[in-house]
């Protein structure tokens, strides 16, 4: 013989329901949700875009990083020199991977097209073209 209704619970047992929400939560719940997912892309794609323009003048400068004993930030020397301190990071670009830019100089010589990528990529940076042995603020 089958039972008709297997689901049901046996007499005297409660009810199992599961959680139950509006519509009206439901809606606000995953626009939050959309709204914190597009918030991180964006940020990633900054963070993106700052690492290729960062690892575009890592490749213009020397091998070799020179460390400054008393400052947080590795200071690389050649047409290009970056002065990163990542020690005013926020939580938040520590875990995408983002890097403060302190400063960035430049020989003088370096096309007008570059330096506007620089300074688009870390507006937080001094930028300073360099020539004559007079560094002068751009």
């Amino acid at each position: 013989m089958m039972d008709d209704k297997p689901n049901t619970p046996a007499p005297g047992m409660p009810r199992r329901r599961w959680f139950q929400f509006r519509l009206r939560t439901r809606l606000s719940m995953v626009a939050l949700l959309a709204i914190s997912c597009d918030y991180v892309a964006h940020e990633a794609k900054i963070v993106r875009e700052r690492a290729e323009v960062l690892e575009w003048v890592q490749k213009r400068e020397s091998p070799e990083p020179i460390g400054i004993p008393g400052l947080a930030c590795r200071i690389i020397l050649a047409d290009w020199t970056v002065a990163i301190d990542d020690s005013r990071l926020t939580w938040f670009q520590r875990l995408l991977g983002d890097h403060f830019v302190q400063w960035v100089s430049c020989n003088s010589n370096v096309a007008p097209f570059e330096l506007n990528r620089v300074k688009a990529a870390f507006p937080e940076a001094s930028v300073w073209p360099y020539g004559d042995g007079a560094l002068t603020q751009h």
